[in-house]
């Protein structure tokens, strides 16, 4: 297979506007290794991916990956080292960070760049949600935790990181940072919030360390000409999830919104967001970044 083939099916998509979105999610898959899922929102399916992964601490990327995704089978940066008898499903995903290529050894930053091509290397598409899309086995830096950068890979692909059959798709792209202590949950056990993050289902969404904070969709929202952590898209998962009746987090996923980590009082009952929930929101929200802190999850909070 021609490996500019496969490059020109990303890069020919980037011009068209983007139609729908996809949902990112980085957790704790345990044993030390890091798992990124995705969901789909708008009827579009991604056929391309690029992700730009950092990692702090000097904690780095074990080669080769774990596991992915079984459609997205198509590895351009392999394809470009290893262009003699290339075919579909051979290589990784895992790419150099600052040109084309397979990653080679560990890294602290490297890029994701993953496909999907059918057996006669037509474009494909792939599934509306893939959890997980990657499992990364990581080696131990300086620290006992890294704090996780995902972000879209704009030297492979369109600022969203995704591309769909008519172009770019809209993503939540960049997440983080996000902090994972090797072999423990992302809520630390000893955190106050810990006995209510098990209660609720362990939801990935309070693994975001600005959740408590107000920050529900763990990105940048824009308001005004400026992006803040709090913003317009966590009021709108606040209001999906007020005074509403809990079942569980797969379903429920407004209780990203949950920012004081209990339950409240609303009238007679009490609920998962409530007016708490609100409060925090207003005090964190368009405040600059400096102001909501990433301590939500550590051992010893800062507080609120």
């Amino acid at each position: 297979m021609n490996r500019l083939a496969a490059a020109f099916a990303i890069v020919s998509c980037l011009a068209v506007p983007a139609i729908a979105d996809v949902v990112f999610s980085v957790s704790d898959a345990g044993n030390a290794q890091l798992k990124i899922s995705y969901t789909t929102t708008g009827g579009d399916l991604p056929q391309c991916i690029a992700l730009r992964v950092s990692l702090s601490d000097g904690a780095t990327v074990a080669i080769p990956h774990v596991a992915s995704h079984l459609a997205f089978n198509t590895f351009i940066d392999w394809a470009y080292s290893n262009a003699a008898g290339y075919g579909i499903g051979m290589g990784h995903p895992l790419a150099m960070a600052d040109g084309p290529g397979a990653l080679t050894a560990s890294a602290s930053v490297f890029s994701i760049c993953m496909c999907v091509l059918d057996p006669s290397g037509n474009q494909g598409a792939g599934p509306a949600s893939a959890d997980p899309l990657i499992i990364l086995q990581l080696e131990k830096g300086t620290a006992d935790y890294t704090d996780i950068t995902v972000a879209a890979d704009t030297l492979r692909g369109p600022d969203s990181g995704v591309v769909g059959p008519a172009g770019p798709i809209t993503s939540n792209l960049s997440l983080g940072p996000i902090r994972l202590i090797p072999g423990h949950p992302c809520v630390h056990a000893t955190n106050p919030s810990y006995g209510q993050w098990v209660a609720v289902g362990k939801p990935e969404s309070w693994c975001n360390p600005r959740q408590c904070h107000g920050d529900a969709n763990n990105a940048k929202d824009k308001v005004g000409k400026l992006s803040y952590y709090v913003g317009f898209g966590d009021v709108h998962v606040l209001l999906a999830g007020f005074a509403k009746t809990y079942s569980d987090p797969s379903r429920d996923t407004w209780i990203a919104a949950d920012f004081d980590r209990t339950p409240d009082r609303v009238g007679k009952l009490y609920y998962r967001v409530g007016f708490d929930d609100v409060n925090i929101l207003l005090a964190y929200f368009a405040k600059p970044d400096a102001q909501v802190p990433p301590d939500c999850n550590n051992p010893q909070p800062a507080g609120r």
